[in-house]
């Protein structure tokens, strides 16, 4: 049976699975993951169908299967392309106006900028070639930048993005999409979205210098009082962006985030401090669960079902 866009599929060699919304190729689609909401390209082999959409426009799937290759890449974003036994790394800029940026390399607690300039609009940057070593020993990328235009309508703000690939992901045919400048498939990690138009008051200009800044309250943290401290470890609420990030990664990191928050309270006794984890599939429960059983200064509970439902966990300091 033929999958079209709005089929429910799992993954085979994986948890989970998602919905189709985009056909990519007579090899690929785009699935909708249902754990993380992110899209990602999946081989049609590595999927079992679930449900069809026969409601799905057959004119709409003969427009979309017409496109055999993926041509379009997000507004901008970083490449990272095959040739022979190295991956080289472009950046590119798909808007009308030019992007203004620095890319950096972060190797164990080593930082070291790798591109800094201007790119054109529509065009393409190379920015460093990688063995696949390379990718196991670089933890991450991280891109600064802007959109530079003399007399902007508006202003947005700054391109802050991070930059995570793991060499087991270059092996993924999946995961590749055509890129017509480049004339090659390649893996598109998008930078877009993070730019966001914003109207600047005499507030937001004494805000911009550190020394007068306020404290901004940490974002991972909802409520915070001497008796009650509410974290929330849904991933979007931790990072702006999980592109270029497993499951297993996105994971780790709300793990991590779990394990700060408690070692920063250990010494409150009496003190409550409520994780949100949401219901989905149970695994990062389950994870913090199990830390906590071997940790016996930690009284562990739901939290509130009126106010939390089945997705949260109550941790009291002994």
């Amino acid at each position: 049976m033929a999958l079209q866009i709005g089929d429910k599929v799992k993954f085979l060699n994986e948890e989970g699975g998602g919905k189709i919304t985009q056909l990519i190729d007579k090899d690929t689609v785009m699935v909708l993951s249902e754990i993380d909401d992110f899209e990602i390209p999946v081989l049609i082999r590595e999927l079992i169908p679930l449900q069809s959409n026969e409601s799905v426009d057959n004119q709409e799937v003969k427009n979309l299967e017409s496109h055999k290759r993926i041509s379009k890449v997000e507004p901008s974003s970083v490449l990272f392309a095959e040739e022979k036994d190295y991956y080289n790394c472009y950046l590119y800029n798909g808007k009308s106006t030019t992007l203004v940026c620095a890319v950096f390399e972060e190797i164990g607690e080593k930082i070291e900028g790798i591109f800094s300039g201007m790119i054109a609009p529509d065009s393409i940057q190379k920015i460093g070639s990688y063995s696949l070593k390379d990718f196991d020993r670089i933890s991450q990328w991280r891109l600064h930048g802007f959109y530079f235009e003399k007399h902007p309508d508006t202003l947005q703000a700054p391109i802050n993005c991070v930059v995570k690939l793991h060499s087991k992901k270059l092996f993924n045919e999946g995961s590749k999409i055509f890129i017509e400048k480049l004339n090659q498939k390649a893996i598109s990690v998008p930078i877009e979205g993070k730019a966001k138009e914003v109207k600047l008051t005499a507030n937001d200009l004494f805000e911009s210098v550190p020394e007068l800044a306020k404290p901004k309250e940490e974002k991972v943290v909802r409520k915070d009082t001497r008796e009650l401290l509410e974290v929330d470890l849904h991933i979007h609420q931790l990072l702006d962006t999980t592109q270029g990030m497993t499951n297993a990664e996105m994971l780790e990191y709300q793990l991590d985030t779990f394990r700060k928050v408690l070692d920063e309270n250990k010494k409150y006794k009496g003190k409550k401090i409520v994780f949100i984890h949401g219901v989905g599939n149970g695994v990062l429960k389950q994870r913090i669960r199990h830390e906590l059983q071997k940790q016996p200064r930690y009284m562990v509970q739901d939290a509130s079902f009126q106010e939390y439902g089945w997705g949260a966990t109550m941790v009291i300091i002994r």
